[in-house]
């Protein structure tokens, strides 16, 4: 019989919740064994290596960052390509859900999860880092869509006036192709949606590529407009006019300054003083999932 584990990163979700105390009974023909009860983002990753080495696969609770940091434990067990992950997602807006077909009813989900062939997901290399879901250097962060619309108009106008003061004149390629246009800010992503609002059209997820949204140097009051119509739902963000859309395996980004703005990776801040940014494809994770249109 298969045996698993359950990492529950506490500062997302309350272990006792009931969501927790339904997984016993959705799993009930496979062997539980371990619950862990992680405090931050370095005791999940602890969790995720100790896991792996007794587990056939991983219940995971929490939020993207959680995903990522169980991931980077798996990396340092050598088991990223063997142990399944299925993913719980806790907290609103979680942006896996909607890669992972976990919007709907929790019941229908766990049986889809374990009948659906896994997910083989794309991980991509960061310089010294990796992202499995998106990273972004831009005026468009997570915190400013929390807000309403008014204020979101003034954060956004700020962030891209202070960006284009920075004038990073960015230099791109493509898998080799030289992307020209005057672009300040951009978004890497392998992902659908970004806290709930969808920024790219269904990607693959699984076909060693990634989307690169490039964001170009516009008026203030022209982008401002832009990103309302995006904020009230109106499009995704790779429809507007102020963005680029590029897909390919290997991305590099040059800058002739280093980066001002830390990065903001699956769900946390790093910040990366440097001026050359190199992504590819680094490996592959098996998920568990629920159906879903990507």
């Amino acid at each position: 019989m298969e045996n698993y584990s359950i990492i529950i990163d506490k500062s997302a979700c309350h272990p006792e919740i009931e969501q927790y105390y339904q997984i016993q009974r959705y799993l009930e023909n496979y062997q539980y064994l371990k619950t862990y009860l992680c405090n931050g983002l370095e005791e999940i990753k602890r969790a995720a290596m100790y896991a792996a080495l007794e587990s056939d696969f991983l219940v995971v609770m929490g939020k993207t960052r959680a995903f990522h940091e169980v991931v980077a434990g798996l990396f340092r067990a050598n088991a990223s390509a063997n142990i399944p992950i299925f993913f719980l997602p806790s907290g609103n807006f979680n942006d896996l859900a909607w890669n992972f077909g976990a919007l709907g009813e929790i019941d229908k989900y766990f049986k889809e999860a374990f009948t659906n062939t896994p997910l083989n997901l794309d991980i991509f290399s960061f310089n010294q880092s990796f992202f499995s879901t998106y990273m972004i250097n831009s005026p468009f962060l997570p915190e400013v869509l929390k807000k309403d619309k008014k204020t979101f108009a003034k954060e956004i106008s700020k962030r891209i006036l202070r960006n284009n003061s920075e004038n990073y004149n960015l230099d791109i390629m493509v898998d080799g192709k030289k992307i020209n246009g005057e672009y300040n800010s951009f978004l890497l992503g392998n992902t659908q949606a970004l806290l709930g609002k969808t920024i790219f059209n269904y990607p693959s997820l699984t076909d060693g590529k990634c989307e690169l949204l490039l964001m170009k140097k516009m008026s203030t009051l022209k982008l401002v407009n832009e990103f309302l119509a995006f904020f009230s739902g109106e499009c995704r963000l790779d429809e507007l006019s102020c963005t680029e859309k590029y897909t390919g395996s290997e991305i590099r980004i040059t800058s002739k300054k280093p980066f001002a703005n830390p990065f903001l990776i699956d769900g946390a801040y790093e910040q990366a003083n440097t001026t050359n940014i190199e992504v590819k494809p680094l490996a592959r994770v098996r998920v568990l999932r629920g159906n879903t249109k990507i």
